[in-house]
């Protein structure tokens, strides 16, 4: 995913997860060292109203939590960069059709969960096993715009793994497969 996410400030991560890690380690050694420093302090007396802002001790306590704080703020940029991308990978037009495809499909899930089986016709049934038929056609009649978007139009054309796709019933979906692997076969 992103190479450009940060470790530190200018050092590239391999990944998301290894920078929002790495700063997750910082911040528990340094929120665990102020802990030992303020009870060091206690211990110590040091902790009184009179020298509480001149002890050295004191003073280190500060400097740790400024640095805690500061990478508190990195790790909430991580994250921010991480959904921004995410987001922008997501916001394709086959994306948002597969979103209310994944939406019909639960729908129809619930609605034959809830039929009554004694009887032969479900009205919630069959709306809801045409919405998902629609979400898919819709789905399958965009051009996908990236790998990401191909692979969301192969999940809703076989329901989710579910049904067999021959290439004679989907050439366009394996037109496209094959543009993005540079037309190998």
């Amino acid at each position: 995913m992103a190479n450009h996410c940060h470790n530190e400030r200018g050092v590239p991560a391999a990944s998301f997860n290894e920078a929002w890690n790495n700063t997750d380690t910082v911040l528990d050694d340094l929120r665990g060292l102020t802990v030992v420093l303020l009870d060091l302090a206690r211990e110590s007396g040091m902790i009184d109203h009179a020298s509480y802002d001149t002890s050295p001790l004191m003073a280190l306590i500060r400097v740790v939590q400024e640095k805690t704080n500061e990478v508190v703020g990195l790790h909430e940029a991580q994250h921010d960069a991480w959904k921004a991308e995410r987001g922008a990978a997501q916001a394709t037009p086959v994306a948002a059709w597969f979103q209310k495809w994944r939406e019909a499909a639960e729908a129809e899930t619930t609605a034959f969960a809830k039929a009554d089986p004694s009887h032969e016709h479900c009205p919630n049934c069959t709306h809801a096993s045409d919405a998902v038929h629609f979400a898919v056609q819709q789905v399958l009649a965009i051009p996908a715009r990236n790998e990401r978007d191909w692979l969301l139009k192969l999940w809703a054309a076989s329901d989710g793994g579910d049904l067999a796709m021959y290439a004679a019933e989907n050439a366009s979906l394996w037109a496209e497969a094959k543009a993005f692997v540079g037309g190998a076969a």
